[in-house]
């Protein structure tokens, strides 16, 4: 994860790290929701801070295809964020993947810093839920047995003005 800067230049973001944007600036978020077995069902992105709060990050945006994809988990140009979906909602089987399989794979979210982080400074923490359709006993979503989550916590504060 990195801070884009209008220049071009980036960011790295740490756990536990403290960086600072600007207005102009972008959050990139490269991660993987996969499953080697093709029975992904859907996974979520947020950012969580202060007291119950959260910014869905794949509300701010389209992932696409990461360049930096691990060996592990290869680069998808069919995102999601769910497997199967009614009402519109971006979903696996709409983008073409070959029924009963997706794996997904390694993507790249980018968004404006200024929409993911409402509250500056603020320690935040980013949340990656993925989710595996179960083989028996079909649970409806969030009821999923299979699942991952992996996390990353920093703080963001508003850059200093140049002087």
């Amino acid at each position: 994860m990195v801070i884009q800067h209008q220049d071009g230049s980036t960011t790295p973001v740490a756990g536990c790290g403290v960086v600072c944007v600007v207005d102009t600036d972008q959050l990139v978020v490269d991660f993987a929701a996969y499953d080697p077995d093709g029975f992904l069902d859907l996974y979520t992105l947020q950012l969580l801070y202060g007291v119950d709060e959260s910014v869905d990050l794949l509300s701010l945006g389209t992932p696409v295809a990461s360049p930096i994809a691990p060996v592990w988990a290869p680069a998808t140009s069919i995102v999601g964020p769910y497997y199967s979906s009614t009402g519109g909602i971006p979903n696996a089987l709409a983008e073409h993947a070959v029924s009963p399989v997706w794996n997904g794979g390694s993507m790249r979210l980018t968004v404006s810093a200024t929409a993911a982080f409402p509250t500056l400074p603020c320690a935040y923490l980013m949340q990656l839920n993925v989710y595996k359709r179960p083989i028996v006993d079909c649970l409806p979503p969030g009821d999923d047995a299979q699942q991952n989550i992996s996390f990353q916590s920093f703080t963001v504060q508003a850059c200093p003005a140049p002087q």
